[in-house]
């Protein structure tokens, strides 16, 4: 469900109702009423969530985010944020390294 993607991400960035619409250029009610299941956003609407919510536009109808890793990697990547790039490579390259390690080892 849409609505409930919406949430998932907004609660998962930290952002209220309220700072997701100022975000998106929309109003607070109208995000409630998205979350809730009760509008459908035009694309010029939906656009504007996905680029508030910092991703693209089929993800935001299509992910599945139930799953916990989700709601993780969205904070890994809002920690990431404030970090010049060369900290945010290293970070990156330990995950990577790490995510192969771990790939490697089901393999064995």
């Amino acid at each position: 469900m849409l609505g409930g993607h919406i949430r998932a991400r907004r609660k998962a960035l930290g952002l209220t109702q309220e700072q997701l619409a100022e975000k998106a250029g929309l109003s607070t009610n109208y995000i409630a009423r998205l979350e809730l299941g009760s509008n459908t956003p035009s694309l010029a609407a939906l656009i504007c969530l996905a680029k508030a919510l910092g991703v693209p536009v089929p993800d935001l109808l299509s992910v599945d985010t139930e799953h916990k890793w989700y709601a993780d990697a969205l904070e890994i990547a809002r920690a990431l944020e404030p970090m010049d790039e060369a900290e945010a490579e290293f970070v990156l390259g330990q995950l990577r390294a790490l995510t192969a390690f771990v790939g490697s080892m089901k393999n064995d």
